[in-house]
């Protein structure tokens, strides 16, 4: 087949059809409910990646191919064999890559081939090193040095911790004596859901044995992962904060991916912590009573806060459902696919919250580092600077 269409990346995975290059959503309704209905502000950027997948704009590769294949995988895969093969199965399962013969690689017009490699930090991670210069492996090549970093979304998650913060001050200031609820949730394999424009995945080859694989789906290691896996992100946040109870529309995959979401049981002692004073606070936005819900997104990683007006309120849970809804009308439901949103990285809601490392805690209302990872920096700290 590859012979057949000369060696055309893109042609032969639309021959092959299914889920590998059209994403199992309707583009029209996409539009209308991101676009139309919320406002979306970068509504034609999602539009291209729904439609057509992420644009990869780069130079032609100058990499030496053959020097390429045969370097093959950085030694730090060599440890992890059996989770590269775990990882290959699921991503042919949800039609994420093709997998052809090595010996066709040089039948590919400018195909590059980047090592893999893996990074061991609380699991092990695969990671595509695609800025590797097989030519010369002490300066940084490849991809990511020819990508056009102007055509990147740029990817906008530094606010999400102090706008969260933010969020819940002025909620507190506005509810002083009701109960803050938050919760978080995570983007399950975060970049692998969003496609590439098949034309250009001739750019995201590497081996695995005998084997050429072509990634079909953002990988983690591209410099433009990020920005682009940000615009889909960005949409379902952007969603979250115009939508309150009466206009939340829950799909049942919604319903299903936090059905194990519960909100814990009252625990905490005394009165809330009143705002200082001499605070200035911003106007809340959202999070009580009949206003938007209130989410922010670092990355794949969504922090959402709620005020629970007494205990039987359980909108909280509604909050989640519909967070879940729209990644399920912007990725679409595939067969045989773990949910969207990982359930064990989707919490209860409680007024205590770990969020990109910092305990939150809306009674007390105070941050902090938690003791395992400020005992881990006090150690790197004192190795350093002994």
């Amino acid at each position: 087949m590859i012979l057949e269409h000369g060696g055309r990346i893109g042609d032969v995975a639309r021959c092959l059809g299914g889920n590998m290059v059209t994403p199992p959503v309707d583009p029209a309704a996409v539009r209308d409910y991101f676009g139309r209905r919320k406002g979306f502000p970068q509504i034609e950027e999602l539009m291209t990646i729904i439609t057509g997948g992420v644009p990869v704009i780069t130079e032609t590769s100058s990499t030496d191919l053959e020097r390429a294949l045969r370097y093959g995988n950085h030694s730090s895969a060599d440890g992890h064999l059996p989770l590269l093969w775990e990882k290959l199965g699921n991503d042919v399962r949800r039609e994420r890559c093709l997998v052809l013969e090595k010996t066709s690689a040089h039948e590919i017009p400018n195909l590059r081939v980047s090592p893999v490699g893996v990074v061991v930090t609380h699991k092990p991670r695969v990671i595509n090193d695609l800025s590797f210069n097989p030519t010369d492996r002490t300066t940084k090549g490849g991809l990511n040095a020819d990508t056009n970093a102007d055509t990147i979304p740029p990817c906008l998650c530094a606010g999400a911790l102090p706008g969260f913060l933010t969020a819940l001050v002025s909620l507190r200031a506005k509810c002083p004596k009701l109960h803050l609820l938050m919760a978080t949730t995570d983007v399950n394999d975060a970049f692998r859901n969003v496609r590439i424009n098949p034309d250009q995945a001739h750019n995201f080859g590497y081996t695995l044995g005998d084997l050429l694989v072509v990634d079909l789906r953002l990988p983690f290691g591209w410099t433009g992962s990020p920005g682009h896996f940000g615009v889909t992100a960005s949409a379902a946040e952007h969603a979250h904060r115009n939508t309150n109870l009466s206009t939340a529309q829950i799909l049942p995959e919604g319903v299903d991916m936090m059905k194990h979401v519960k909100i814990v049981d009252r625990w905490e002692e005394g009165e809330p912590t009143p705002v200082p004073s001499d605070v200035v606070i911003r106007p809340s936005t959202g999070g009580e009573l009949n206003s938007p819900f209130e989410t922010w997104v670092y990355v794949d990683d969504h922090a959402l806060l709620r005020a629970q007006l007494s205990d039987t309120d359980r909108s909280a849970l509604i909050a989640s459902q519909s967070l879940a809804s729209d990644y399920v009308r912007a990725f679409g439901h595939e067969a045989g696919e773990t949910p969207i949103l990982a359930p064990k990285k989707s919490s209860d809601w409680d007024t205590k919250l770990e969020f990109l490392g910092f305990t939150i805690d809306s009674h007390a209302l105070t941050i902090s580092v938690p003791e395992k990872k400020a005992q881990a920096l006090k150690t790197a700290l004192e190795n350093e600077w002994p």
